[in-house]
């Protein structure tokens, strides 16, 4: 039985992951495995699955970056795995050629990894990836125990974009956070040395991260909590 799934970042902010189903630990997030009407993939007419795929995209909003995944081994062992858009601004035709005899689900797994790296260089909110390969969305909705490489990046690539959607801060607020994680503060551009924080210490990116109280796993995961602790603080500027 093969169904279609696909990837959700599409989740309303308001209600994080409602849905079908939900990921605790992925913001913004939401695994699917569902399609209107169950089909043999095999033994059904090819207009019957067109229809079908058809009636799941034609739900999907508008403005939504879509991407389709695949994976396949021909009879002789040879694998691949593909990546396709043609959302608008968004177009990509990727063919990646596997190790011979590399499992269809590991080349499922290494089309999906392909299409987060897409959708990462994107600038879409609203992120929909495609698969026919329902035992792969079944893999990565039980994470917690997922150990090999592909499985690991994928959910690196999830975080980073659950993150992406979290942050939803002005363009100054969004420059202040990279300059922390880059260490590089405007002050340092300028002038020769640090300006002084409020306790008379150079404020170094370390050190204005110790003053506020906040820790490194905040400064990538709690953007928005950083931000209003700055802005409370009245020390953009210093930024």
């Amino acid at each position: 039985m093969r169904k279609h799934a696909f990837i959700d970042f599409n989740v309303d902010t308001s209600t994080p992951f409602s849905g079908i189903s939900y990921i605790d630990s992925f913001n913004h997030v939401e695994f699917r495995e569902e399609l209107l009407t169950s089909t043999l993939k095999h033994s059904s007419h090819p207009e019957l699955l067109r229809q079908l795929a058809l009636e799941v995209i034609n739900d999907i909003p508008d403005q939504t970056l879509i991407v389709y995944t695949d994976g396949s081994r021909s009879d002789t062992g040879r694998a691949g795995s593909g990546i396709f858009s043609n959302t608008p601004g968004n177009e990509v035709k990727i063919s990646i050629r596997n190790s011979d005899h590399c499992f269809v689900f590991r080349s499922e797994l290494i089309a999906i990894s392909g299409a987060l790296d897409h959708a990462l260089d994107s600038y879409k909110d609203s992120i929909w990836i495609l698969t026919d390969s329902r035992s792969s969305i079944q893999y990565l909705k039980n994470w917690p125990k997922i150990m090999d490489s592909t499985g690991l990046d994928i959910l690196s690539k999830l975080v980073r974009l659950g993150q992406r959607k979290q942050c939803k801060s002005s363009r100054a607020n969004q420059t202040a956070l990279a300059r922390l994680r880059s260490d590089h503060l405007r002050s340092m551009t300028f002038v020769p040395s640090f300006f002084t924080c409020p306790c008379s210490l150079l404020a170094s990116p370390a050190h204005l991260l110790d003053c506020w109280g906040i820790s490194l796993r905040q400064l990538y995961e709690e953007q928005d909590l950083v931000c209003d602790t700055i802005t409370r603080k009245g020390q953009m500027d210093l930024l």
